[in-house]
């Protein structure tokens, strides 16, 4: 099976247009929120360098953080399926629907996150190479998961693996390309835009604005993150006939 890169950039868009209002509603209050709040009263340290006293900085940042970077990580994965099952999700549930069954399989949505990153964490320690091969085999896992009500993590992954089958590096540059473009696309404007207020605000609101761009920034990313794997889903299992 051959991946049409087209297909799904237009599915993607398409989605986009009919659930702007419903997406950015539920990316405020479940992603920009919480990754704002962590900007302005916990924000993790700048590793300059990847070494043991970089490591050690952050360790540390995260046992005196974990029950808010916890907090925060389900604000987003409830948004997270919400917005996928509102994109997907065959019935058309209404907003509060979506959010409902979020919440059902929250801790199935938590497992699932943490079980696709140790697997592409593993990998990118591995050579670096099978790491990304996993990341176009995994990225349609929570998407799965919304769609179909799959409970179980292992299942859902399962799921991901079989509709990528021989298609897994296709998957994975199309991920690529929409990543790359996506970040050099919101670093410039983000860094425009800091600039320009910088310029004209005072110096003691610097701190806010860069929170609230950081912010900005992850939710637009997180956005396209979500986007991405719904339309992949939806043409890789046939689910892309009409809204």
């Amino acid at each position: 099976m051959k991946l049409s890169y087209d297909a799904v950039w237009q599915d993607v868009m398409r989605l986009l247009r009919a659930h702007a209002d419903m997406i950015l509603v539920l990316t405020g209050v479940f992603i920009f929120l919480p990754w704002l709040a962590q900007a302005l009263y916990f924000p993790p340290p700048v590793m300059v360098r990847f070494d043991a006293t970089s490591l050690q900085a952050y360790l540390t940042y995260l046992q005196g953080n974990f029950p808010a970077i916890l907090a925060q990580r389900l604000m987003g994965l409830l948004g997270t399926g919400a917005i996928l099952a509102l994109l997907i999700c065959t019935d058309r549930p209404t907003v509060g629907d979506a959010i409902k069954r979020a919440g059902r399989l929250l801790p199935s949505l938590l497992l699932i996150d943490i079980l696709v990153q140790t697997m592409c964490t593993l990998g990118l320690l591995a050579l670096i190479v099978p790491g990304l091969y996993i990341m176009g085999r995994t990225c349609m896992s929570q998407a799965a998961m919304m769609a179909e009500h799959i409970a179980n993590p292992l299942r859902a992954t399962a799921r991901s693996f079989a509709l990528t089958h021989q298609i897994g590096w296709q998957v994975f540059g199309f991920i690529a390309i929409i990543g790359i473009v996506t970040w050099i696309g919101t670093s410039a404007a983000m860094t425009v835009i800091g600039v320009v207020a910088k310029l004209l605000l005072p110096a003691e609101a610097t701190a806010q604005i860069h929170a609230v761009l950081a912010a900005l920034s992850t939710s637009l990313i997180s956005i396209v993150a979500i986007l991405v794997p719904a339309g992949l889903y939806r043409q890789l299992s046939g689910r892309n006939n009409g809204m």
